[in-house]
């Protein structure tokens, strides 16, 4: 007699700040109208304020937050293409 299978088991793989970054997208328009081009500070799902550079968010997440993770995100319609050189993503052209 064969032991009864069993069942999958279902592993949610929470990525870090993916609730921030799942939150900014939500409320991307709300803040292009208001604040195009700052960047908004974000813990959990609030928005603690918009910033005109990115060091003064990033200093008013310590201020706020201490050492716990936090997202700064510059408000834009579109997120800019990164581009990489391949040896910058570990690959060796030479082993392919």
């Amino acid at each position: 007699m064969c032991p009864p299978a069993e069942e999958p088991v279902s592993v949610a793989i929470n990525f870090p700040l993916e609730v921030e970054s799942e939150y900014f997208e939500s409320q991307r328009q709300m803040l292009l109208q208001h604040h195009e081009g700052q960047f908004a500070l974000i813990s959990g799902q609030r928005i603690l304020g918009t910033y005109t550079t990115e060091a003064e968010a990033y200093e008013a997440g310590l201020s706020q937050l201490g050492n716990r993770p936090f997202l700064i995100r510059q408000i834009r319609s579109e997120e800019p293409t990164l581009q990489a050189p391949v040896l910058f993503v570990g690959l060796n052209v030479g082993t392919l």
